[in-house]
């Protein structure tokens, strides 16, 4: 029988929700939201990507990407360009502005890695990553990702 207490999808999803509002507030300062990390995060090695590809870093649906990518772009945090080997796809990058914040954002992140792991050991932190590791691979070669 499926109890909330030990399940593992509500444990993990509820523990993402938990950290996406921990970081949402740091975050706000900077005019962005934890919805745009996993992009930011992605164009921060200076390659640009299709949106497709873009997807695929990302556990995001295609219409929330796509959202998430058109506020990027009239907020000025990423730049869209046509893709010259494919006319009917864009490339996106991080613009000036998004490089600007990184710093900002990995100190975000790191604050709020500290929180969520606090009174961990160093081999429990271990554990928990190599877990979830295990957990994401399952589930992606699952589902076809």
């Amino acid at each position: 029988m499926f109890n909330r207490k030990t399940s593992v999808g509500h444990l993990v999803n509820w523990s993402a929700r938990l950290f996406s509002r921990l970081v949402d507030r740091r975050l706000r300062p900077l005019g962005i939201s934890s919805g745009h990390i996993t992009v930011l995060l992605t164009l921060e090695d200076g390659v640009r990507y299709q949106q497709k590809a873009l997807l695929e870093h990302s556990a995001a649906e295609q219409s929330a990407l796509a959202a998430t990518l058109q506020r990027m772009e009239k907020s000025g945090l990423v730049l869209r360009e046509r893709d010259p080997k494919d006319g009917r796809a864009s490339l996106f990058s991080l613009s000036a502005e998004g490089a600007g914040i990184m710093d900002q954002l990995h100190e975000v992140l790191e604050e709020g890695n500290a929180i969520a792991l606090n009174g961990f050991s160093e081999e429990e932190k271990s554990v928990l990553i190599d877990s979830l590791r295990r957990i994401i691979d399952n589930i992606q070669s699952h589902i076809g990702v």
